[in-house]
């Protein structure tokens, strides 16, 4: 897969978390009322997964166990970790995902390279939520 038909999936994609009895729904690009209220006092968040490292498909058990070591991860930076999944409709595709509050960028790019993600998601209050490009030596945002 290129990098601008990766690109095309996420900005196509949904992006769902369940955050104090609540579903919020977010996209790329798009501000989001419920992230800023996950975020509570923290500045930034991010959504990750360590499923597909460089969109190799692995088995739903290599899978699970990968994110298991991300929550792991994210755990020592932060007790603020919801539960989420992104899902693009057209290929009826879906990855398990953590949404996490109070990770900076810097952190949120070392995660992406560290679980070998092609991108993930950086959302800051009131902001719309970016891109961010993991796969290369630098984070870009997209």
């Amino acid at each position: 897969m290129t990098k601008s038909e990766a690109i095309k999936i996420y900005k196509n994609s949904e992006f769902i978390v369940v955050y104090d009895d609540n579903v919020i729904t977010f996209k790329v690009g798009k501000k989001s009322a419920g992230l800023t209220r996950l975020l509570k006092k923290s500045k930034s968040g991010l959504l990750i997964t360590a499923w597909n490292p460089h969109s190799k498909k692995l088995s739903r058990r290599q899978n699970r166990a990968a994110n298991l070591r991300l929550y792991r991860d994210l755990r020592k930076k932060t007790k603020a970790i919801y539960f989420a999944q992104g899902r693009e409709y057209h290929d009826h595709f879906f990855e398990d995902s953590l949404v996490a509050a109070g990770v900076s960028f810097e952190d949120a790019f070392q995660l992406g390279a560290k679980f070998k993600q092609n991108a993930i998601l950086y959302f800051e209050r009131n902001k719309p939520v970016q891109l961010l490009w993991t796969a290369g030596h630098e984070p870009e945002i997209v």
